[in-house]
């Protein structure tokens, strides 16, 4: 075979003279030419990511920063552990990944703990991506002129350089695994090609299989380069019959899927399973959500039009708007190239370019299945980073100028509306990706004024020798991730990151791995408020980057007011808004906000309401009525977004809104005033906020039990428990809860929390998620359990519900306690 990627230049603009090839017409020598469009899309990349080159270590880096030191300081043996282990030995993930700690062994010889030479990394890869798909898809079909290949290699490579969804990639040091995987992929196609083109076969064939092993060790998705190729060698078969086509296809890439069986054996033996992936309610919860994250979240319209919605200022939002405009004029374009296509007898060999790379984008996004979402925010693009190079692709495919056989003014005119279409598209594409990346710049910065503040706290309060809690870490910023969890944030803490070590000092309430950032654990924050004198407590200001000290008690309460008592009153359209007199209430002190409501009036309901006077919506269903609650302190008066919670309701009743697991409500520190909206024809009767005492059972670990081999039950700064062999002990109180007749505990599955199935720590029913449940007929006393019991090591969950005599459970259960166990805690004597 041949190819046509080194022929001159000239004969091509003599035939077709777009604005492509006349743009390419001084550079007639092949390596100048390449080179010049390489650097094109090295400046591409410049200019969208250069903001986070002086970026910071986020969320996960941290995982690995200590896991790096431990490497060069006498345990460099843990990178060999890589390859027939979990990927770092880490606990509740199952991936096998080798190859990404020895390419951050290698930043970390360079560079230690300076996160610059880490993104320049990154970016490294991200642009050798953006060139090896250039190069790929100059060899993956056979164009009429090198014209036509070097037009649709470099808008796929320019396109893919741009990308709106790669912020998370370049930006996140840890991302790198898709970057790294890809480039790998991307080489060994390329080689794979060359091999095809009898360009050096023995050699090329031998560094793609090399590459391939090298995408594998990377990251799982990789296993699509086999059945790509199949794909690739079945649209460009010249064979009549479909088994014909199978068999050449097998005979060409049999190697690859040899590879790909040997590579699934040694991870297997590895890891234990052959699917991997997140365990526990993570991954269960990834599971039973698939169908919605998929289907239903509007996922791939964002892929379309990738816009982080919660970045400020409207620049972003006008981008959006031109690049649909753009959009309609490439498909007036793309309708117009057919039918000249068609005229010319091409149509059919376009069709199958667009085929293989839409092919090719489907069998990318397979092996995603589980975690697929990306949220409008745009967290989560990384798992579409290897589908956006067939994507790219086939944007390239569907706008390029074309060789078209009959060279007549309509062909010349779609071609250079297509030159001039493409270019704005590009533009457009590295200005959204610009805006995006910002957010990851502005999450980099909010890490290091983090830091920065604590030091500064500790230094200023060098010998006053209390803790400081910090109710609210920073943990995204308009989805850029920051600091997932007490134990990111205490490697941020120490040392090399820290000037001092200070994790043993800073106090948080953050999920155990990941979950919701605003759950608070209101009975472990009331624990420590019972023993202030050994803490000071605060909250992160994410606007202005400071820490706010706050004074918060936690004393029972009721206070009611009427409905009459709302003396500021407005109406809007169907909705009224009604706020409370000034009410100046501790906000840790406050469990619930009961409401009740009434009727006020019956409504006319139009024709398109059904006979019993419900509203309906398109499809049909009974459409919820919503109560908004928004409250706001005598520093700050105004009703923020941030501070605001939502019942849904079908009748007017009695709502109750679970307020004191949200941290924006206790960090509010003083409740002044409340605001709800009401839906059309429903009015407040009266509002009680009050202690929850008679609702929501104690359990605390019993500290005054000694400690046993070193171990004890009391709480780490992190909320975490490790008892040792022993689960427990723990004191409980189920006797003030009403109707209570006796206590059940129930203990969560490893590396499960029982507020992951729900949203809540306020459930409404017993979990039938536990893996264990025990009852005693006591309400009050102290509980323990051995901890054989446990089915495996990881974490786990322990709480107490009061149950009534039918079992049916009274209140809510308690606010849980989170445990861990290694595997010498759960041996079994």
């Amino acid at each position: 075979m041949t190819t046509v990627t080194g022929a001159p230049l000239a004969p091509d603009i003599q035939q077709n003279s777009t604005l492509a090839c006349v743009l390419l017409a001084p550079f007639k020598k092949p390596v100048l030419r390449d080179t010049l469009l390489c650097l094109a899309i090295v400046l591409i990349n410049l200019y969208c990511f250069h903001r986070t080159i002086n970026g910071y270590f986020l969320a996960d880096d941290f995982v690995h920063v200590p896991y790096l030191v431990k490497v060069f300081n006498g345990h460099a043996d843990l990178l060999l552990q890589n390859f027939y282990t979990n990927w770092v030995q880490a606990q509740g993930t199952q991936f096998y990944r080798p190859l990404i700690s020895l390419t951050l062994a290698l930043d970390y010889l360079f560079w230690k703990a300076n996160p610059v030479g880490y993104h320049i990394t990154n970016l490294l890869y991200q642009i050798a991506s953006s060139i090896l798909l250039f190069l790929c898809t100059r060899r993956l079909f056979s164009f009429k002129t090198a014209a036509e290949s070097n037009c649709v290699g470099f808008l796929a490579g320019a396109f893919f350089a741009a990308c709106p969804l790669h912020p998370e990639v370049v930006s996140w040091i840890i991302a790198r695994v898709d970057s790294v995987q890809t480039t790998f992929l991307l080489a060994s196609l390329w080689m794979y090609l060359r091999a095809r083109d009898l360009v050096s076969p023995p050699l090329s064939r031998a560094l793609s299989y090399s590459c391939f092993v090298l995408a594998l060790l990377s990251k799982e998705m990789a296993i699509t380069l086999p059945p790509t190729l199949v794909l690739l060698e079945l649209i460009k078969s010249e064979k009549s019959g479909f088994i014909e086509r199978i068999k050449e296809a097998g005979k060409a890439t049999w190697q690859y899927w040899l590879i790909l069986a040997i590579y699934m054996g040694v991870r297997t033996a590895s890891l234990g399973t052959i699917s991997g992936g997140y365990a526990g309610s993570i991954g269960q919860g990834l599971s039973s959500s698939l169908f919605k994250r998929w289907f239903q979240d509007g996922s791939f319209g964002r892929v379309l039009l990738p816009l982080n919605i919660e970045l400020p200022g409207g620049t972003a939002h006008k981008l959006v708007r031109s690049l649909k405009l753009f959009y309609e004029l490439a498909a007036a374009l793309l309708v117009a190239r057919m039918a000249l296509l068609f005229r010319d007898g091409a149509l059919s060999v376009y069709l199958r370019r667009l085929l293989f790379a839409a092919g090719w984008f489907v069998i990318a996004m397979l092996p995603t299945y589980q975690v697929w979402n990306l949220t409008e925010t745009l967290q989560g693009s990384r798992f579409i980073y290897l589908g956006t190079a067939p994507l790219c692709l086939l944007a390239a495919l569907l706008i390029s100028p074309l060789r078209f056989e009959i060279n007549c003014a309509g062909s010349k005119l779609i071609n250079l509306l297509s030159s001039i279409v493409s270019v704005l598209i590009l533009w457009t594409g590295m200005q959204i990706t610009y805006q995006n990346n910002s957010a990851w710049a502005q999450a980099s910065k909010g890490v290091r004024d983090f830091r920065a503040a604590i030091e500064h706290w500790f230094e200023a309060r060098e010998n006053e020798g209390r803790k400081l809690v910090v109710l609210n870490i920073p943990q995204k910023f308009a989805g850029a991730h920051m600091i997932y969890n007490a134990a990111t944030l205490s490697v941020l803490l120490r040392p090399p990151l820290s000037s001092k070590d200070f994790s043993d000092s800073v106090v948080t309430f953050e999920p155990i791995t990941f979950g919701s950032a605003d759950l608070l654990n209101i009975s472990r924050l009331r624990r420590l408020l019972a023993d202030s004198s050994k803490y000071k407590f605060t909250r992160w200001d994410s606007g202005k980057h400071v820490l706010v000290p706050l004074s918060l008690a936690s004393t029972p309460l009721k206070k009611e007011i009427q409905g009459s008592d709302y003396t500021d009153s407005r109406s809007s359209g169907n909705e009224t808004f009604l706020v409370s007199p000034p009410i100046d209430i501790s906000s840790s002190s406050v469990d619930f906000v009961d409401v009740q409501l009434a009727q006020t009036k019956t409504t006319t309901r139009s024709s398109d309401s059904d006979s019993t006077g419900a509203d309906r919506d398109e499809q049909g269903a009974q459409a919820s009525n919503v109560l908004t609650m928004s409250w706001n302190t005598e520093k700050d008066p105004i009703f923020r977004d941030s501070r605001t919670i939502a019942e849904a309701f079908d009748k007017p009743k009695e709502l109750r809104f679970t307020v004191s697991e949200h941290k924006n409500w206790v960090g509010s520190e003083s409740i002044h005033q409340l605001k709800f909206d009401l839906p059309d024809g429903v009015k407040i009767k009266k509002v009680t906020l009050l202690s929850g005492e008679s609702a929501i059972p104690t359990i605390a670990p019993d500290t005054t039990e000694p400690k046993k081999d070193g171990r004890t039950v009391a709480e780490d700064v992190g909320g975490v428990s490790r008892p040792g062999r022993i689960i427990g002990p723990f004191t409980y109180d189920v006797s003030k809860v009403a109707g209570a007749d006796h206590a059940v505990f129930e203990i969560s599955k490893a590396d499960s929390w029982f507020e992951h199935y729900s949203g809540t720590f306020r459930d409404k029913t017993l979990s039938p998620e536990a893996l264990l449940t025990k009852s005693t007929t006591e309400k009050s006393g102290q509980f323990s359990l051995p901890a054989q019991e446990l089915d495996r090591p990881g974490f786990y969950e322990i709480r107490v519900c009061a149950v009534d005599k039918n079992g049916k459970l009274c209140g809510f259960p308690s606010d849980p306690i989170d445990l861990q166990f290694s595997a010498e805690d759960i041996k079994k004597q």
